[in-house]
């Protein structure tokens, strides 16, 4: 082998693994079947979805990574488990509710994978039965389980909602 053959299997290298990993694993097809992994991140939305509507905190928490972090709007990151177990028996003490969450787009690379999609129902406030429309979309970040399933690592969502920022008239869209 010439120094010049090495010196390009050496250089090349990174990339070569770099393609192996992401590359042949990387799937995006937000219309059509994307195979197991993707049929497996939308069952967990739709389980997530319905112990959501239950109020059914554990097994809320139990589609989460042992060391996730949720992002929600105009917080603090909650980070681990006890702590996301402790923001949602909150949440669902004050509120109830009940919303349909749809995929828009799976990428699987990987023992992660991306999901984003949107969020749309109505909550309620336990405390004076105001109602609250939700309309919300979401990136979740997931993680391959060492026993193949998948758990959210990082959840993020924000609302497509403009709602008054301060105690006088302005909304976000009128402060851009």
């Amino acid at each position: 082998m010439t120094r010049f053959s090495l010196s390009l299997i050496v250089c090349t290298l990174p990339l070569q693994v770099s393609c192996a990993l992401f590359c042949s694993e990387r799937s995006s097809n937000p219309k059509g079947d994307l195979g197991a992994d993707a049929a497996a991140i939308r069952s967990l939305l739709v389980s997530a979805d319905r112990a959501f509507a239950a109020g059914d905190v554990n097994a809320i928490v139990d589609n989460y990574d042992r060391d996730a972090v949720l992002l929600a709007p105009e917080g603090a990151a909650i980070v681990g488990r006890d702590e996301i177990r402790a923001w949602y028996a909150a949440m669902l003490a004050a509120f109830a509710g009940a919303h349909e969450m749809h995929s828009e787009e799976v990428v699987v690379f990987g023992n992660w994978a991306f999901d984003r999609g949107t969020v749309k129902g109505s909550i309620r406030s336990k405390p004076d039965g105001s109602s609250y429309p939700i309309d919300n979309k979401y990136v979740y970040l997931l993680r391959r389980q060492l026993d193949g399933q998948w758990k959210y690592a990082r959840v993020i969502w924000n609302t497509n909602l403009h709602r008054k920022i301060e105690a006088g008239s302005e909304t976000a869209a009128e402060r851009r």
